[in-house]
């Protein structure tokens, strides 16, 4: 009965959610998409990247506890995206550069953009002189593809004046620098976990580090004449704070490289995620076909194009001559072609939000780094946590019955698609909090908290997408030193399945309803400890499963 009563609710809920969809598809009339005033390209052209061998680092009398070149390395492994070629150059001009840096009591992007100029500029005006290194690129981003016979018939795929500057402005250069790093340790006492109840304070190291810096981008640009210069484009910042604590015995060396490394490696993959958002950077495609919400689209498979990444679709205008582009709806990628083992570099992506009749033309990347939170509040039914098993020592801990209640929800997914080569597929963790009334119990602070892991996969139909998932966790039932317990809890391992709806309601935000069932694994266990004894057993009378029925919000990010 308390299952059929929950499900009826869900329904109700559920066509009240549509319903309140509907509204906002109404709505979304009333703001439309910002307009993109640039003429883009439709097609992604592969860009070269140069930069120096070392991290520039701007910051004083700590300089000795960061070595450049193993932080560059560091950040290598992150920005040297599939997107990009590598301008190969010699060492000795790094250094050389490097050297003028230094002899600078303060260095400003002018000044780096003179230094570009001087040792950079010319030999990679070199690299793209060479004849082997124009065919190799250039046959990259010229057309391949014979549509018609018409289109083909004498098309040469020989070096133009075209061919020759998308090739002289697709070279960057990017300096890194840290200017801010500092490293701090101290000794600490920490509670520490022996056993399944009993704590020990313990003496520990605490380190921490903090560290800031940027990286500033430069297009090198060659003219008709071949002329070189240089051209500052943006400045992406990033700062990074990492806290662990170490065992007494680790040396202090170690505590102090393990989190710089850390923090370097947090930092390089925050700079990576803000470089794929940079206008130049981001992926482009066409769109090739269209079905209500799916559309065939080109985007190089060698780029680094992966399930489940984000697309504006895009539609453009011409007014007066001047061609824009707009906005006009979100979707995802959820098949590509290459993975079937075949030639093809179509992929396919499902629009989950913006206007179905919009003339989109082409695509463009939405950065993401594939994790989601949600948040919410879940109404929890049919369990019961019974006073009768509350009784040790002669004693009830409490003397009444719970069987409902209203719980704060927080959850993370993270999107193993490009994995498992499937998309819409998330690994999950997620928990719940809330705390309890109590009749008859001394002081205790009682509270309830479950905490799961899992997969779900999302199914879009339209605009609206369905998740069924599966996971394991455990039920909690807490009381904190009542009376003459220190410790009191009832836990139960349990499996949790159910169902999700979700809509976006705005880009990468989303409403989610979701309904779900738990099944424990065996009956519940006290745990106690009072002030003369500890032990455990299982329950008699209470029961930890329970229906839920969330509302919530998820962010993309």
């Amino acid at each position: 009965m308390m299952i059929a009563r929950n499900g009826l609710t869900f329904i109700v809920l559920s066509l009240i959610f549509i319903s309140a969809l509907q509204a906002e598809s109404k709505l979304s009339k009333l703001n439309p998409f910002s307009k993109d005033p640039r003429v883009e390209s439709r097609k992604y052209q592969r860009k070269s990247l140069s930069s120096p061998e070392a991290i520039i680092l701007l910051f004083g009398k700590q300089s000795g506890k960061v070595d450049p070149i193993s932080a560059k390395q560091i950040l290598n492994t992150h920005i040297e995206l599939k997107r990009f070629d590598k301008n190969a150059l010699p060492s000795i001009i790094s250094r050389k550069f490097e050297e003028k840096v230094y002899e600078k009591e303060t260095v400003s992007v002018d000044d780096f953009e003179t230094l570009i100029t001087e040792f950079y500029a010319g030999e990679i005006k070199k690299i793209l002189e060479n004849k082997d290194v124009q065919k190799k690129r250039i046959d990259q981003f010229k057309e391949k593809k014979v549509y018609t016979f018409e289109y083909g018939k004498g098309k040469s795929y020989s070096i133009t004046a075209d061919d020759l500057e998308l090739l002289f402005n697709s070279s960057f250069f990017y300096v890194p620098y840290f200017d801010t790093f500092n490293f701090n340790q101290k000794i600490i006492k920490k509670k520490v976990k022996k056993g399944d109840i009993k704590t020990e304070i313990k003496e520990m190291k605490k380190g921490e580090v903090t560290l800031s810096g940027g990286v500033v981008w430069y297009q090198i640009l060659i003219d008709g004449q071949k002329n070189v210069s240089v051209s500052f484009i943006t400045h992406t910042r990033d700062s990074i704070k990492e806290v662990r604590t170490f065992d007494m015995y680790t040396e202090d060396d170690v505590v102090q490289s393990s989190l710089t490394n850390e923090a370097i490696n947090q930092w390089s993959a925050n700079i990576a995620h803000k470089t794929k958002s940079i206008s130049q950077f981001k992926l482009v495609g066409r769109i090739e076909e269209s079905d209500n919400y799916d559309y065939k689209v080109t985007v190089p498979i060698n780029a680094g194009i992966q399930l489940n990444h984000y697309y504006w679709l895009m539609e453009e205008s011409e007014n007066q001559g001047t061609v824009s582009s707009k906005k006009v709806g979100l979707g995802f990628i959820n098949k590509i072609e290459a993975y079937a083992k075949t030639d093809s570099d179509y992929s396919y992506i499902k629009q989950v939000y913006g206007k179905k009749d919009a003339l989109s033309s082409w695509i463009k990347e939405e950065p993401t780094r594939g994790v989601d939170f949600r948040i919410g509040m879940i109404k929890k039914s049919g369990f019961e946590i019974d006073s009768n098993d509350s009784l040790v020592e002669g004693e009830f801990t409490f003397s009444n019955t719970i069987t409902d209640a209203w719980s704060l929800m927080i959850g993370a997914s993270l999107d193993i698609s490009p994995y498992v080569k499937k998309s819409q597929v998330y690994f999950d963790i997620d928990a719940s909090f809330n705390f309890v009334t109590l009749e008859d119990n001394e002081g205790g602070i009682p509270y309830m908290l479950d905490y799961y892991v899992g997969f779900h996969r999302a199914y879009w139909i339209k605009k609206f997408g369905i998740s069924p998932f599966l996971m394991m966790g455990q039920h909690i039932f807490y009381i904190d030193e009542a009376g003459t317990f220190t410790h009191f809890q009832m836990d139960n391992t349990t499996i949790k399945y159910g169902v999700s709806l979700e809509k976006m309601i705005k880009p990468r935000w989303l409403l989610e309803l979701s309904f779900y069932s738990t099944l424990g694994l065996g009956k519940p266990r006290v745990h106690y400890k009072t002030d003369f004894s500890s032990g455990d057993f299982k329950t008699d009378y209470s029961k930890l499963n329970w229906t839920g029925l969330t509302l919530g919000i998820k962010t993309i990010q």
